[in-house]
């Protein structure tokens, strides 16, 4: 997965921090998105401990605005999103 980029949803705990993780640790580029920012800073460190480039972006995937923020963003600095995990709770 190197040089690919990978979002994950609900990435601050359980599975979504789990497959952030992997995905880190194969190589990808990911950004872990999730409402609650002391976890996913936390999650950011496990994917770096664990080899892995992550950049945290909170927000609530139930809002329109949000989510086209963070598009907005995804595009901007990644130009393309080549996996998607949607497991936001």
């Amino acid at each position: 997965l190197r040089e690919k980029v990978a979002v994950v949803t609900g990435a601050s705990k359980g599975l979504g921090r789990a497959m952030a993780i992997s995905l880190g640790s194969a190589g990808a580029r990911v950004v872990l998105v999730s409402r609650n920012k002391e976890q996913l800073a936390e999650s950011v460190a496990m994917v770096q401990a664990a080899g892995g480039q992550a950049e945290a972006w909170a927000a609530d995937v139930t809002s329109e605005a949000a989510v086209r923020e963070l598009e907005a963003h995804l595009n901007d600095t990644y130009g393309a999103v080549h996996v998607l995990i949607n497991n936001a709770g």
